[in-house]
């Protein structure tokens, strides 16, 4: 087949790279990303275990809506992430994600549907358009797991507190250079008024029910 191709290089079509300008949007809240990013490994006894990081941004302010530390990389610690987003940040417009199976799980397009967000897909194999997020775990590798020895970490629980004592005291408040050198909690919070905190969380809660179906018998009862 290499044969073939260098020998027949006029016949063979090349495709054209598309121009990808940067794009931000206006306002906070219209949009989120999100990723999942790979962290360091912890001890437990004889085992190391690989730990997870899911995080939230927003894409006009650049804000960590949330992001945390898992042992897992299935469908709970999605929904218990982004719950946890939710209620601290407000629901977004839209949430953009990649392909991954548990973005693509109908209970998670129940879940976004009634918080009335749109679930957004990138193009498979195209990760421009989720450059704010994948800067964000740069930064993260950069900044935040480079100033430690991963040795040091006891548990789970420790890291995460690392993890968020650095977020609120260095990433939130830095002045970003994208934002004209305001600080990501800054720009955020300057249009309070876009932001839609839940009145009641134990509503919110209940959009982030598991779905499941069940056949009730004759006698009202089911499984």
């Amino acid at each position: 087949v290499y044969r073939f191709i260098k020998n027949n290089k006029s016949n063979v079509p090349i495709e054209e790279e598309r121009e990808v300008k940067r794009f931000s949007h206006e306002f906070v809240n219209e949009q989120w990303q999100t990723d999942l990013m790979y962290g360091p490994y912890i001890k437990y006894g004889k085992k190391s275990l690989q730990t997870y990081l899911v995080a939230y941004i927003d894409d006009c302010s650049r804000l960590i809506t949330h992001a945390e530390f898992y042992l897992s990389q299935g469908f709970e610690v999605l929904r218990c992430s982004f719950k946890e987003a939710v209620l601290k940040r407000g629901i977004p417009n839209s949430l953009y994600t990649d392909n991954g199976k548990i973005y693509r799980s109908q209970q998670f397009e129940w879940m976004c549907a009634r918080l009335k967000c749109l679930l957004a897909h990138s193009k498979p194999f195209v990760p421009k358009g989720r450059g704010k997020i994948e800067r964000f775990f740069k930064t993260v590798r950069k900044r935040f797991l480079s100033s430690f020895d991963h040795r040091e970490i006891k548990n789970l629980e420790d890291l995460n507190l690392r993890f968020f004592k650095w977020l609120d005291e260095d990433y939130q408040k830095k002045p970003h250079s994208s934002l004209n050198n305001i600080s990501p909690l800054d720009k955020f919070y300057s249009q309070l008024s876009r932001i839609i905190i839940p009145d009641n969380p134990a509503l919110i809660k209940e959009k982030f029910y598991i779905t499941s179906y069940r056949k009730v018998n004759h006698d009202a009862t089911f499984t």
